[in-house]
């Protein structure tokens, strides 16, 4: 077995088997090999804790413990009533605004690089430093001065409904704060019908917390969005540019995105991802620039008003603020494109090495599903993490985590630098101040594993271990008293929705703007089939209706004792059973195995000859049954030969799937001429698949068959 190695860069810690790579590409077929580089070795500073902090402070505090986010958040407490204490106000060389601290994370000192494995890490030498650290000085004077930004003076003065900016992070209402319960699963939430276009959705929901509070958050209104305060002025000719009229779609989805509420829409495609992510890169990047602007100007007001005893809370425990999540390298590539292009900046740095390691010219043969080639296509690599900073003059990629604004990554790629307890080597202090994050293509990083979503956000917007050029003085009150997870914006996209996603934006999104949840109709996916195939559902019934941990025996018990045997009894040449769990997959396999069935299984582990060998043998009726996953379907979409009935041992998550894997059927009606009222689909169900349920079979039919006293429909 390979060994196992850690490796150290700047932000953050990974893991790397040594060896071949273990680590597999989204597509899950091509390893990804790490080269490692010699290891820079530098004399390490010691690291100062946030408890070692306080001690030097207030010597009375105790001795220096760390470990738990209680000392550190009692310690945090300290440093402020010290920082009141000394009633010093900064000055303008003496205050570093976090937005343009160009300053390289000095503590993490040792660092080995590995290309190709999380970008990101970069050791900039002392003069690159200063020379940022110039500019930047630059940069801030000349917006001071020459009050470059046209709309600077209304992001001062323009307090009121106009701006969801400010409304939400700068002048939130502090009864609401208060009124949020100790614990955010004491919260509770009401639901009502959100008010949408009909096309996104007529049942959709909108979902506030019940305080005696509520935060009144403004309309920011999509037809006039580039001629309000709602967008920096800078921003909205690159936008015009790129996105010359504003669609139906974005006219509807930039209103909650805007106003900062929190949004789940499943209505992801192939046709309108562009218009999608056009419109929330342009919301992350005006997100980002008001931040700064904001900054700067508190910055020069401080200095000129310093014996004031002016006090501005502006800034969180580190830069960065917004965080995407994608699945692939590809994406990432399309996305920081799309973020240049919109970005009204001309220069740009390290972008011929972002291309090198994020584009490819990697094609997907032409007979696959429009989806697949999407997702698949180019560098379909699954670990990758950058950190993007933005200055007055340029977008410089490859910055570390705690000096970027903006992180985008994979979620393997971030799992492997958050890490898990009892590691050594750990970090995810640089997602401490994250206000805006987004999940797009939410549905592949199911396939790919959602616990490492979940991981992600459960290390979000906690107090960090360690304070990093943090001005204490000029910390928001929510970020003291951790807070910040409720005013926090998430923004998902997915094709659809899965229990799994709905439970991360049930727990994991708590905005106080409220959350926007998108129900869209469907018209069913055997509706797409094109051929009249014989379908029939059996719904599950008994204990396993009360209870979902029964269900898989239930399903279990029902494929054994009624549809094998049934088969059995008759030809099952050409069987071919489709099942969405592995678990489940493995479980089948032994039994039978165990019974003496004549069969090959396939799953997204089999390696190519297993796979070729499986489908030949299917093919010609050696193995009378095939069982197939839907994880391998969704990474190679196989067009099955020989297939005569369908068992779907559970729906699939995607509707796609279920219009694809019926079609194996017409393929054999026409290349062996087979009658087609001699093939057949059987579907288990059971009431807790309502989800995929109607995405199959349509908004019209499924109350019926959910709520139906009948056990079995069939249609044709």
């Amino acid at each position: 077995m390979a060994s196992e190695k850690n490796f150290k860069g700047k932000g953050g810690f990974y893991k790397k088997k040594g060896g071949r790579q273990a680590l597999r590409s989204a597509a899950g077929s091509t390893p990804v090999v790490a080269q490692e580089t010699a290891k820079v070795s530098k004399p390490k500073k010691q690291k100062k804790t946030l408890a070692s902090l306080v001690h030097e402070e207030n010597p009375a505090a105790g001795p220096d413990t760390t470990g738990s986010e209680m000392n550190a958040y009692g310690a945090l407490m300290v440093l402020l009533n010290s920082e009141k204490k000394k009633n010093k106000k900064p000055t303008a060389t003496k205050t570093k605004p976090q937005a343009n601290d160009d300053e390289e994370d000095s503590d993490m000192e040792g660092i080995e690089q590995t290309e190709g494995a999380v970008e990101g890490f970069v050791s900039e030498d002392e003069d690159a430093e200063a020379e940022i650290e110039r500019d930047e000085a630059e940069d801030v004077q000349a917006e001071e001065n020459a009050d470059a930004d046209s709309d600077s003076d209304n992001e001062e003065a323009d307090t009121n409904s106009k701006n969801p900016f400010i409304w939400h992070f700068q002048a939130v209402d502090p009864q609401v704060l208060e009124a949020l319960p100790a614990s955010s699963t004491e919260l509770e939430w009401a639901n009502s019908r959100y008010s949408c276009d009909a096309s996104l959705g007529p049942a959709s929901l909108i979902a506030t917390p019940k305080l005696t509070t509520t935060l009144k958050t403004p309309t920011a209104e999509a037809p006039s969005l580039l001629g309000t305060a709602a967008i920096k002025e800078k921003l909205r000719e690159p936008f015009k540019t790129a996105n010359p009229e504003v669609t139906k779609l974005q006219s509807e989805f930039s209103k909650p995105l805007l106003n900062y509420q929190d949004v789940l829409f499943p209505s992801r495609t192939v046709d309108n991802e562009k218009e999608l992510q056009r419109l929330y890169t342009l919301h992350a990047l005006n997100h980002i620039y008001k931040t700064r602007t904001k900054v700067i100007k508190d910055t020069y007001r401080l200095a000129a008003e310093q014996d004031s005893g002016l006090e501005l809370r502006d800034q969180g425990f580190t830069r960065a603020k917004v965080l995407v999540l994608l699945p692939t390298r590809n994406a990432c590539y399309e996305f920081i494109n799309t973020l240049l292009q919109l970005s009204g900046l001309e220069q740009s740095e390290n972008k011929k090495r972002f291309k090198n390691a994020f584009y490819s010219e990697t094609d997907v043969p032409a007979n696959k599903p429009e989806d697949f080639v999407r997702l698949f296509s180019g560098n379909n690599d699954d670990v990758f993490c950058l950190g993007v900073k933005f200055t007055r003059r340029a977008v410089k990629l490859y910055s570390s985590f705690y000096s970027s604004d903006l992180i985008v990554a994979s979620p393997l790629g971030l799992k492997m630098i958050i890490g898990n307890e009892g590691d050594k080597k750990r970090d995810y202090d640089f997602l401490s101040s994250i206000e805006l994050a987004i999940v797009d293509q939410a549905d592949a990083m199911q396939m790919q594993s959602w616990d490492n979503v979940n991981h992600i956000f459960k290390y979000m917007n906690l107090t960090p271990t360690e304070m990093r050029n943090c001005d204490f003085s000029r910390l928001r009150e929510w970020y003291i008293n951790r807070q910040a997870q409720y005013l926090r914006q998430t923004i998902v996209l997915t094709q659809f929705v899965t229990p799994e996603i709905n439970s991360l934006f049930s727990h994991r999104c708590l905005n106080v703007g409220g959350k926007i949840k998108f129900r869209p109709r469907y018209k069913g996916a055997m509706a797409r089939v094109g051929m009249k195939i014989r379908q029939t559902f059996s719904k599950l019934t008994g204990p396993s209706v009360e209870d979902p941990t029964l269900d898989p025996d239930a399903r279990f018990k029902y494929l054994s004792t009624i549809i094998l045997p049934s088969l059995q009894r008759g030809n099952p040449e050409g069987t071919l059973i489709f099942i969405p769990s592995y678990l489940d997959f493995t479980r089948i396999r032994n039994y039978m195995d165990k019974e003496n069935f004549s069969f090959s299984a396939v799953s997204e582990y089999s390696t190519a000859s297993q796979l070729g060998r499986a489908r030949t043998y299917f093919r010609n009726g050696t193995s009378k049954y095939l069982l197939y996953t839907e994880r391998l379907h969704h990474f190679r979409r196989f067009d099955i030969r020989g297939a005569r009935t369908i068992i779907f041992f559970g729906l699939p998550e995607n509707p796609r799937f279920y219009e694809e894997v019926t079609r194996f059927l017409g393929r054999t009606v026409v290349e062996d001429q087979v009658d087609i009222s001699m093939v057949h689909v059987r579907a288990i169900y059971s009431q807790w698949d309502a989800l995929k349920l109607e995405r199959i079979v349509g908004s019209e039919r499924v109350g019926v068959m959910y709520k139906g006293s009948g056990e079995t429909y069939e249609f044709q």
